[in-house]
């Protein structure tokens, strides 16, 4: 039994949490990660337990009485980095762990602490990391040469980009100061090519894709009113109040103008109806404070409706409790997005998720079936992938030439031809 393999202190956490079971990427991931060397892409939908499915298995297996960090989380978003400090603190607590985050907003205090005392698990972003190789070269070394696996959260939005370039160069520099080779496990709910995401991790034929293929109900509604100026029509304005009062609810237009106006406009109507007044706006414009205390209202808020206006801030896995619909105005970027949109809400074991798409001209509305229909048959389009990323090979040499304080230009080209993501 799966169960049994897990030690005794994450044991006693999920007897301590009351699941009834693991679920199915969870017993996949474990098995997997647990008897075997392999790097591992957990592929499943939103809010199917794939953290704890990585670190269920991770926990058991490392040896955190050794010096050094033993496990990198790695994640695209400072706010994600604090949303799972929590979560992954609390799966620590029975092995007496340490868990420190580690990014431009973290405590000096928590850093200085880990530096001199190098170990547990640290959650970072790829900006944190090359800071520290550039402007800490020693203090890498000195925290990251024993690491044993490294985590990296919504691995689908770094492939194909220059900031996943960047990272896998990364990636390529800490296992040169390891001590021994680590393990890769990445997360998503989004990927549209496995063998790219394979290839992410530097060692394509030692990497496996755990797919679950376990669906959620999703009931879907098209609405259609034509704009005819910049602004939404008062008409979708009203309607979308009527869908949004009794419930909570988060909406997601495709610019930060959009969503300042939706919050304003919506809450004007919520008022002369003497409705609620829980509308906000979240978006990267908008201070840090604000959007940490609409994230908390939003998570914490048990009984009250609310209703957010929000651009991708809210479109990966930051967790904001439980959310009843999820609304989108006019069509998607990407199919990828769209299923990250959808999966925020519904949530909860045996619940649905509930989206409302509205389109304000023929072209959006047709757009939005399109990606609809690809989403119902799976599709998800693939990475566009830079075969010589010549901008990113300057970055990186320069990144290597800053932190070793100068460096041959034999020695500079050696190293830069090792990295699997420029020699080949």
């Amino acid at each position: 039994m799966v169960f049994e393999l897990l030690s005794e202190p994450i044991r006693r956490y999920i007897r301590d949490k009351r699941w009834e079971q693991l679920r199915p990427i969870q017993n996949a991931a474990i098995e997997k990660i647990l008897t075997t060397d392999k790097h591992y892409i957990l592929a499943s939908r939103t809010a199917s337990g794939k953290t704890e499915a990585a670190f269920l298995p991770i926990l058991s297996q490392v040896d955190f009485n050794e010096s050094g960090v033993q496990v990198l989380y790695i994640s695209p978003l400072i706010a994600l980095i604090n949303d799972q400090f929590c979560r992954v603190e609390a799966l620590c607590k029975n092995l007496e762990v340490s868990v420190t985050k580690w990014h431009g907003e973290a405590s000096k205090g928590q850093k200085d602490k880990l530096i001199k005392n190098p170990e547990g698990v640290v959650l970072i972003t790829p900006e944190s990391i090359e800071s520290m190789f550039v402007n800490r070269p020693y203090n890498a070394k000195q925290l990251f040469s024993k690491l044993k696996f490294v985590v990296i959260d919504e691995i689908h939005s770094f492939i194909g980009t220059d900031r996943g370039i960047q990272l896998q160069s990364l990636l390529a520099r800490l296992q040169e100061i390891n001590e021994v080779s680590f393990r890769i496990i990445g997360l998503s709910a989004t990927i549209g090519d496995y063998s790219e995401a394979k290839k992410f991790t530097g060692e394509e034929h030692k990497t496996v894709v755990l797919l679950d293929r376990t669906k959620k109900e999703i009931n879907a509604l098209f609405r259609y009113f034509k704009a005819e100026s910049a602004a939404l029509p008062l008409a979708l304005l009203k309607d979308l109040y009527k869908e949004v009062s009794n419930s909570k609810v988060l909406v997601f237009p495709n610019s930060r103008g959009r969503t300042e106006e939706i919050a304003v406009k919506l809450k004007k109507i919520s008022e002369k109806v003497q409705g609620h007044p829980n509308y906000f706006s979240h978006h990267s414009s908008v201070h840090k404070e604000e959007r940490e205390y609409v994230e908390y209202f939003a998570k914490n808020n048990e009984r009250g409706n609310f209703c957010i206006a929000c651009t991708s801030t809210l479109e990966l896995g930051i967790d904001i409790g439980n959310v009843d619909q999820v609304v989108q105005i006019d069509a998607t970027h990407s199919i990828a997005s769209l299923i990250q949109r959808v999966g925020r809400s519904g949530r909860r074991e045996g619940t649905s998720s509930n989206l409302f798409l509205y389109a304000t001209n023929k072209w959006s509305l047709l757009q939005s079936i399109a990606c609809w229909l690809l989403y119902k048959e799976e599709y998800i389009e693939p990475p566009t992938v830079v075969k010589k990323p010549y901008d990113l090979l300057l970055h990186q040499a320069l990144s290597i030439v800053k932190g070793r304080s100068g460096i041959a230009v034999f020695e500079l080209i050696t190293k830069l031809k090792a990295n699997p993501v420029f020699g080949t």
